[in-house]
């Protein structure tokens, strides 16, 4: 039997009622190729994709049969870090370069992995009920990061001396 596709293996979590068998499913697929840094591109809240819904750059979606694609999430999941903040490709005003690489990598897997992907890219919900930031976490619990949080005491620390920065240079 064929190995499910990624967004098979999510829309079996949407189907499934139990977190536990929610759980179940997770970790079945631990081990696969890409599926762990997969949910990190899809929950790590330090990761902050460039694109949103209005400037992902047009795409058409290949229409070949699942399966007989080019190729297929884990041959592209490592060029994601591109289209993030912290992206090797530099200076934001590079958007052509950054653009074409975005279409080159929708436009080579099927259809529903091009959607997941899109999602993914313009930091969308997703369409897998059950499918959450809170499942993951509690399934591989040291699989995400944290945001810090800045205290109260620190945010008005910081408050504080820009207000100061300001009065010391305005005339």
């Amino acid at each position: 039997m064929p190995q499910l596709s990624y967004p098979e293996v999510f829309e079996n979590i949407g189907q499934t009622k139990s977190t536990n068998e929610k759980k179940a499913i997770l970790r079945e697929h631990e081990n696969r190729k890409y599926f762990k840094e997969l949910l990190v591109y899809m929950f790590d809240p330090r990761i902050k994709f460039l694109y949103n819904k209005n400037t992902l750059p047009v795409y058409v979606p290949d229409d070949a049969p699942e399966g007989m694609n080019m190729t297929s999430i884990p041959h592209v999941l490592p060029r994601l870090g591109y289209f993030t903040e912290y992206s090797p490709l530099g200076d934001r005003s590079n958007n052509t370069k950054r653009n074409n690489l975005a279409i080159s990598v929708l436009e080579s897997v099927n259809s529903k992995e091009s959607d997941l992907l899109a999602l993914i890219m313009t930091n969308s919900k997703y369409p897998y009920s059950g499918l959450t930031e809170k499942l993951v976490r509690d399934t591989f619990p040291k699989l995400l990061g944290e945001v810090e949080k800045k205290s109260n005491k620190k945010e008005k620390e910081e408050l504080q001396d820009e207000q100061e920065t300001k009065e010391s240079t305005t005339p």
